[in-house]
C-alpha cells in the first residue's frame, strides 16, 4: 500500500479520460456532420431511416478520414522537433504543440 498514488492526481486523471471522449467529439468534424446528415433526413421526409446510430456511425469514420491529414501533420512536426509525443517533459514538446496548432 506504500506505492498508491497520489489521490488528487488519480482524481485528475480519471476527470481527464472521462472527458477525453467528449473533447475528441467537440474538437473535430463530428457534430457538424450529425447535424447536416439529421437535416437532409428530415428534409427527405424520412422519419427513422437511416437509424441514429447508422448517421453516428457514418459521422465518426468521415471525421476520421476529415481529420487524418491533421493527425498526420503533428506527428510529422513532432518528429521533426525529435520529440515523441509520449515525452511531455521534453523542453521542445511545447514548441512542437504550439506550431501544430498553427493553421
Amino acid at each position: 500500500m506504500d506505492t498508491f498514488p497520489n489521490p488528487i492526481l488519480l482524481i485528475g486523471l480519471l476527470t481527464l479520460l472521462a472527458l477525453a471522449p467528449f473533447l475528441a467529439i467537440l474538437v473535430s468534424s463530428f457534430i457538424k456532420l450529425v447535424v447536416v446528415m439529421q437535416l437532409t433526413r428530415s428534409a427527405l421526409g424520412l422519419q427513422q431511416e437511416p437509424p441514429n446510430m447508422a448517421i453516428s456511425g457514418i459521422a465518426i469514420i468521415l471525421s476520421i478520414y476529415i481529420m487524418a491529414p491533421v493527425a498526420m501533420e503533428t506527428y510529422d512536426i513532432f518528429q521533426a522537433q525529435g520529440v515523441q509525443i509520449t515525452d511531455i517533459q521534453n523542453p521542445n514538446f511545447t514548441n512542437a504543440l504550439s506550431q501544430s496548432a498553427s493553421p
